[in-house]
C-alpha cells in the first residue's frame, strides 16, 4: 500500500506543493497565480452565459475539491432584478445571451456575487465572444474585479485573433482567462487547494508532535534481522501506549489452558514464528475457542500445520489472547522510506485496504489534527462515523493510536523498516482502540 507515489503524495500535502499531470497544468497554474489572490475558502460562484459549460466547470471544481457556494437570499433578490427570467439565478447562474443586448448586466451580476459572504471565488463562463462585444464584455469584468480581492477567473472560447483588445484587459488587469472550462476549473480547484495548504499547514504549526521514547522497544530491536513477530510485536506497541489485547505466550498446551482461564473463554490461539508472517495461510490461527478441550485440540493442530507450511520454522510458541466482540477493524502502518523517512499509514481493514487502496499517509510526526485529516479523508470515514443509524466508533482514540504510533515511528527509525497493525479495532465511541495483531520488519 504504501508505494513511492502515496509517500510522495503525502509529502506534497504536507508542504503545500501541487501535483500536476500535464504540462498544460503547469502553464494553467501559473496563469492562476500571477492573479496575485487566493481564495479563502472553497465555495465558487458560477456565471455563465452557457449552462452546458457551467456544469461542465462545475464537474471539475467538484473533483478537485471545491463545492458550489450556496448564494444567500439578499443576492438572489439583487439578480432577479435583472437576471432575465428565462435565465437561472441558481448557482452557476445563467444570465444567457442577454449580454448581447446590456453589456452591463456582467457587471451587475458580478457586483451582487462579490457582496455575498459566502462566495470566495468568481467565474465567468464567456463562450466565444469576440470583437467589440468581447472588449466592452472585458471591461466590465475588469471594472467588478477590481473592487474585490476574491479571485476573478473567466473561461473565453474566442481564437485570440478575434478577441485580441478584451484578452489583453484581462491580461492587464491579471484576471486569469482558459480557453476551456474544464481548464479553468481545474486551474481553480488547484488553487483552492494550495490556499487550503497554506491554512491548514499554519495552524499545523501551532500545535507541539508527541516525541516519547522507549529503550525497552530498542533494545529488543538491537541487531534484530528477523521479522518481529504478533506478541513481542505488540509488547512493542504498549511501551508507546497502544492499547494491545489482553494475551499470553504459552510455550506448552498445559500453559495455554492456564492463560485461556485467566484471559476468559472464548480466546483466540495464534502460532509464534519469526519465519511465519502470513498464519492464516499456514492454517496456524484458530477463532472463538470456548472450553479446555477445544484448546488442547486446536493447540496440537495449529503446531502441526506450521510444520507442514515450514518445517524449519522458529517456533516461540503458541498467542492465547482474548476475543474482541465488535469494533470496526482498521489498520494501521509505518514505512520507513530511505528519502522521506517515517511515514503513517491509516485505512480500514478488509475490502477497504487491500482491493480499494482506501488509505490515507502522512510523513511523521502526525499530530492530532493531522490524525483527524487522515481519518476523515478516506471514503469509508461514514463507516467510523456510524453510517446507517450505526453507533459512532472511538475516533479520538483512533487519532491517539495513530499520533503514538508516529512517535513510534521516529524513535525507532534506526533500526524499524516496516509496522503493520492488522486489524485495530475501533470501538464504539468513548470504549477506545486495541490492536490485535501486529508485525514488525527491522532494518538489514
Amino acid at each position: 500500500l504504501g508505494g513511492a507515489m502515496a509517500l510522495y503524495r503525502a509529502a506534497f500535502r504536507s508542504t503545500g506543493i501541487i501535483q500536476v499531470e500535464d504540462i498544460q497544468d503547469v502553464v494553467d497554474y501559473g496563469h492562476a497565480f500571477r492573479s496575485g489572490r487566493l481564495p479563502r475558502g472553497n465555495r465558487l460562484a458560477i456565471i455563465t452565459i452557457s449552462g452546458g459549460a457551467g456544469i461542465l466547470m462545475t464537474d471539475e471544481i467538484i473533483a478537485g475539491g471545491m463545492q458550489l457556494a450556496a448564494l444567500q437570499p439578499a443576492t438572489l433578490e439583487k439578480l432577479r432584478e435583472f437576471v432575465p427570467s428565462f435565465g437561472s439565478l441558481q448557482n452557476p447562474v445563467d444570465v444567457t445571451a442577454a449580454i448581447f443586448n446590456d453589456t452591463t448586466l456582467i457587471n451587475k451580476t458580478m457586483q451582487a456575487i462579490i457582496a455575498d459572504e459566502g462566495v470566495d471565488a468568481i467565474a465567468l463562463i464567456n463562450a466565444s465572444l469576440q470583437g467589440e462585444l468581447a472588449d466592452k464584455v472585458a471591461r466590465e469584468i475588469v471594472a467588478a474585479a477590481a473592487t474585490t480581492d476574491k479571485p476573478v477567473f473567466a473561461c473565453w472560447s474566442a481564437r485570440d485573433e478575434t478577441a485580441r483588445e478584451a484578452y489583453g484587459a484581462l491580461d492587464a488587469a491579471r484576471i486569469p482567462h482558459y480557453k476551456s472550462p474544464v481548464r479553468c476549473g481545474k486551474a481553480l480547484a488547484a488553487m483552492s487547494w494550495y490556499a487550503e495548504a497554506k491554512r491548514r499547514n499554519a495552524s499545523h504549526r501551532n500545535e507541539k508532535p508527541l516525541a516519547t521514547t522507549s529503550a525497552a522497544a530498542k533494545k529488543l530491536l538491537a541487531g534484530r534481522t528477523t521479522d518481529v513477530a504478533e506478541y513481542e510485536a505488540k509488547r512493542i506497541l504498549a511501551e508507546y501506549g497502544i492499547p494491545v489485547t489482553q494475551e499470553a505466550l504459552a510455550a506448552s498446551v498445559d500453559e495455554a489452558v492456564a492463560a485461556a482461564k485467566r484471559i476468559g473463554y472464548p480466546v483466540a490461539i495464534k502460532i509464534q514464528s519469526p519465519d511465519i508472517s502470513h498464519k492464516t495461510e499456514a492454517k496456524a490461527v484458530r477463532l472463538g475457542i470456548a472450553d479446555d478441550a477445544g484448546l488442547r485440540a486446536a493447540y496440537d493442530e495449529v503446531v502441526a500445520n506450521s510444520r507442514a507450511y515450514r518445517a524449519d520454522a522458529k517456533i516461540e510458541g503458541v498467542l492465547i489472547q482474548e476475543m474482541v466482540k465488535g469494533g470496526v477493524e482498521a489498520i494501521l502502518g509505518v514505512t520507513n522510506d530511505p528519502l522521506f523517512g517515517p511515514a503513517v499509514m491509516f485505512g480500514l481493514g478488509g475490502i477497504f485496504a487491500e482491493v480499494l487502496k482506501d488509505v490515507a499517509f502522512r510523513l511523521a510526526p502526525v499530530t492530532p489534527s493531522v490524525a483527524r485529516e487522515m481519518i476523515e479523508e478516506i471514503k469509508g470515514y461514514p463507516v467510523l462515523a456510524g453510517a446507517r443509524g450505526k453507533a459512532p466508533a472511538d475516533v479520538d482514540a483512533l487519532a491517539d493510536a495513530i499520533v503514538k504510533l508516529s512517535a513510534l515511528a521516529l524513535d525507532l527509525k534506526d533500526t524499524l523498516a516496516e509496522l503493520d497493525i492488522n486489524p485495530l479495532f475501533v470501538m464504539d465511541k468513548g470504549q477506545g482502540v486495541k490492536a490485535a495483531d501486529a508485525l514488525i520488519k527491522p532494518k538489514a
